[in-house]
């Protein structure tokens, strides 16, 4: 009977468990190698992954750049030149011309006499030049355009004086002038000779008028006045005047 030690296979002369111990000894070998053949393929596989990442990285921020927004400030451009200026005093002053005030101030003897007189706190020259304090308002210091108030007024009176027959006259008065400045621009008055009864006396040339500015005071100077009917009706009181009539000139200083 043979020992199992010595047994031996049909296909070769070396003995069965000699090949089985051989066979089991390179398992080890085997699988360090796989081992060490898979490590060595990581850091490959993380670079070309790295690699491809930064790929379509660049691509995506070459083809798709991002959209800034436009952020749409208000324009610093003004609409209206200058700014708007609050009025606190000041004078409006309306100088009749040599024509119209030969009409508003003249006498005939004893008999006929026609004048015209200020309206407190106005005051008025034996020329014909009438100045009203400003009470208040506001004008663009560039367009000059705006509303200025004032105070005191005038008064027109006609009387007739036939001696031992009588005498006779004809008053009337406008008072708290308001001077508009704009697309159409009016000198605005209080008289009880209207109802309603503040009424536009005067029509206003301002479009070649361009104020100066000087510290706090805005001048509008030599305004060109025209009567509305309202004025050639009240003015008429004392002597013949018509619709659109220049009768003058306005200035107006206003301090703020």
């Amino acid at each position: 009977m043979q020992s199992p030690c010595a047994s031996t296979s049909s296909s070769g002369s070396r003995p069965t468990w000699l090949r089985r111990r051989r066979a089991m000894a390179t398992l080890p070998r085997l699988s360090l190698m796989v081992t060490l053949a898979t490590i060595a393929t990581l850091p490959l596989a993380g670079t070309a992954g790295a690699a491809a990442a930064a790929a379509a990285k660049h691509h995506k921020a070459k083809h798709h750049k991002p959209k800034h927004k436009r952020h749409h400030r208000g324009s610093t451009k003004p609409t209206a030149k200058g700014h708007a200026i609050t009025i606190t005093g000041g004078s409006v002053t309306l100088a009749f011309t040599s024509a119209a005030w030969s009409k508003l101030d003249h006498s005939l003897g004893s008999t006929f006499t026609d004048t015209t007189t200020p309206v407190e706190p106005a005051t008025a020259t034996s020329t014909g030049t009438f100045t009203f304090p400003v009470t208040g308002g506001s004008l663009n210091s560039a367009t000059g355009q705006g509303s200025v108030k004032a105070s005191g007024g005038i008064t027109v009176t006609s009387s007739t004086n036939l001696g031992a027959l009588g005498s006779s006259g004809n008053t009337a008065t406008a008072t708290n002038p308001v001077v508009a400045i704009g697309s159409s621009s009016t000198v605005t008055m209080t008289s009880e000779q209207f109802s309603p009864s503040t009424v536009p006396l005067f029509d206003l040339k301002t479009g070649s008028i361009k104020p100066a500015v000087t510290g706090g005071t805005v001048t509008l100077s030599g305004i060109p006045v025209m009567l509305t009917s309202p004025g050639e009706q009240l003015f008429s009181t004392v002597g013949s005047f018509t619709t659109t009539e220049e009768i003058g000139t306005l200035t107006i200083a206003a301090t703020s």
